[in-house]
């Protein structure tokens, strides 16, 4: 599978491509969105029929060529193109590419669609399509604010039985699809690997799979929104990791140049059924998905987060894949406003099939989606994260260091926070205690790490504060252990957790902890001991606990003495593993 690339292959793949296309749409903008060799790209634009290329990595200095930014913009190259060929799916092409595809002249695009095969359409018409789908996901998401809908389709959207429908749609693409082998390959799959606390648990798990002798790799959904590949790079040193361009770059560079052998075996006729319980978008994904994992060939599909849990899970059933983990990171999605109406209907269908199970990495978000789906709890595991002591233990001159750096004096009390500005973490909550204890404290100085949409907001909620001459905000970190080896206390005043890596991570580092008692928080926690747990989310009582870790050091040393051995104990790496395998059902080599 990760042979070095046929560039002959790629060659023919794209020249028989470009033979197929009619002359009017030639000669056309060729878009690649993998990686390329040197060599491929400049055969590429030698190739008759191409006006242009725009490709990941361009190395040709010409103006015929142009470049797929990280954020997934395109550079257009100078080239006169009469239309567009994308060498991937096109699902993956943004609305935004089609109007820039336009104004430069172009009226028609070829690209891959959910079947594998090459189709073109005019620009204009995939442009309507996708408005279309885009009216149907919102009718989805918002059934009720959606303008008047009939009451037969009111009815449909939120109609019980379409569970069970959805269940019998996928048994009968399941029994006709042909299974993969049971064997000890795990694919885990995520929707990105930005720099949160489910990716880096992800990256813990991939990595310590690999230690035990598993063949493991990744699939990243979307890898081209801006932060989308953090840890990537921490990863593919020992695990390959694989974006959805994957199939269409291994066989593009096949002799045969066909996609058509990978997708005989998902019955075309059974899917279109699923279109009238499901979005356009989500079909299209499970479809794409579906042909990589099949190629893949795992023994074991595990997901992480609610989308890519259902998207994923149909998709590991419609490729034959025998253990299926779909793994809850928070407390139910009808608690958060991603959540949609299809999305209770398609996990209680998936958990209808054999093989397929729902984890948690907290006793409270087990809790809360068993609620939701009406089951009993102990249909949910619970696998507790890991965190690897080495990488978080505490280091005092690595914590002396960061304060240096920071502006922050040695002997002042430092109360840190690392979070998300979002609804859910209550950033502003975190402020309000902060500026409470400043008040009994006037020496102390905060640091509150972290970005996200309420980013501009809490910026001007410090200043209203008076906290900017006490306060540093760096935005994300990345040095975050010796950020932990730095503080004196770490807060967290979130409304809404699921098992905050944050306080497991900072009980590690030796660092004692404030938090509230929301989700999975009380199960990080040995209270009293490592720190406090406040049941009552208001910033007196929270502020009260702050002062009384600052104002306490004997009960300080102490908390950074058990802290490290607590958090290893319930949440070491080796726990983690043996958890997860034995959910896996796979022994280790």
């Amino acid at each position: 599978m990760h042979s070095p690339p046929d560039h002959d292959a790629l060659l023919d793949s794209v020249a028989n491509l470009l033979a197929g296309l009619r002359s009017r749409l030639l000669p056309a903008m060729l878009v690649v969105p993998f990686d390329c060799e040197d060599a491929e790209l400049h055969a590429l634009m030698r190739l008759q029929g191409i006006a242009s290329v725009v490709a990941r990595n361009p190395v040709i200095d010409t103006s015929m060529q142009g470049r797929i930014e990280h954020n997934g913009e395109w550079t257009y190259p100078a080239g006169a193109a009469r239309s567009v060929l994308y060498l991937g799916w096109r699902r993956a092409i943004r609305p935004r590419r089609l109007f820039e595809a336009m104004r430069a002249g172009m009226s028609h695009i070829t690209a891959l669609d959910v079947g594998g095969r090459w189709h073109t359409l005019r620009i204009p018409v995939w442009y309507l399509k996708y408005l279309q789908s885009r009216l149907q996901q919102y009718r989805y998401q918002y059934p009720f604010v959606y303008p008047r809908p009939k009451p037969c389709e009111r009815r449909a959207m939120l109609d019980p039985r379409r569970g069970d429908r959805l269940a019998r749609m996928l048994e009968e693409i399941h029994t006709d699809v042909e299974p993969l082998p049971r064997r000890n390959k795990v694919l885990l799959v995520t929707y990105g690997l930005w720099a949160g606390g489910a990716e880096r648990q992800l990256m813990n798990t991939a990595l310590g799979l690999k230690a035990a002798g598993i063949d493991v790799e990744v699939l990243s959904i979307n890898t081209e929104a801006q932060g989308a590949e953090f840890y990537r790079s921490r990863i593919e040193i020992q695990v390959p990791v694989h974006d959805l361009s994957y199939l269409p770059s291994k066989l593009l560079r096949e002799s045969s140049g066909t996609l058509n052998t990978y997708f005989h075996s998902i019955p075309s006729t059974a899917l279109k059924g699923l279109y009238s319980l499901l979005p356009l978008d989500f079909i299209d994904d499970m479809v794409s998905m579906a042909a990589v994992i099949r190629l893949i060939r795992p023994g074991v599909v595990h997901l992480w987060q609610d989308y890519t849990n259902l998207v994923g899970g149909m998709a590991a059933v419609v490729a034959g894949v025998p253990r299926v983990i779909m793994a809850g990171r928070n407390l139910a999605p009808c608690n958060f406003a991603y959540h949609t109406t299809y999305m209770r209907f398609a996990y209680g269908a998936l958990l209808q099939m054999s093989g397929v199970s729902l984890i948690n990495n907290s006793h409270s978000g087990a809790a809360s989606y068993c609620k939701w789906l009406d089951m009993p709890q102990e249909r949910v595991a619970v696998v507790h994260n890991g965190i690897d002591a080495n990488t978080f233990a505490h280091d005092e001159d690595r914590g002396r260091s960061f304060r240096e750096q920071w502006k922050i004096p040695q002997d002042s009390p430092l109360v840190g926070g690392i979070l998300r500005f979002s609804e859910e973490k209550d950033p502003f909550l975190w402020l309000q205690v902060a500026s409470k204890v400043r008040e009994r404290i006037p020496g102390a100085r905060f640091f509150l790490a972290g970005d996200g949409k309420l980013c501009q907001q809490v910026g001007a909620r410090i200043q209203e504060l008076g906290l900017a001459d006490c306060l540093v905000q760096p935005g994300v970190v990345q040095d975050i252990d010796a950020a932990y080896s730095a503080m004196d206390v770490l807060l967290l005043a979130s409304a809404k957790e699921g098992l905050p890596n944050v306080l497991i991570e900072a009980q590690m580092a030796a660092c004692p902890v404030v938090a509230t008692d929301v989700g999975g928080v009380a199960e990080t926690i040995d209270d009293g001991n490592t720190g406090w747990v406040v049941r009552q989310r208001e910033a007196d009582l929270l502020a009260d606990r702050v002062c009384q870790v600052l104002q306490d050091p004997e009960w300080r040393k102490q908390a950074r003495h058990l802290g490290p051995i607590h958090a290893n104990r319930e949440f070491g790496l080796a726990r983690m593993m043996s958890d997860t395998l034995a959910v896996y059902d796979l022994e280790t080599a």
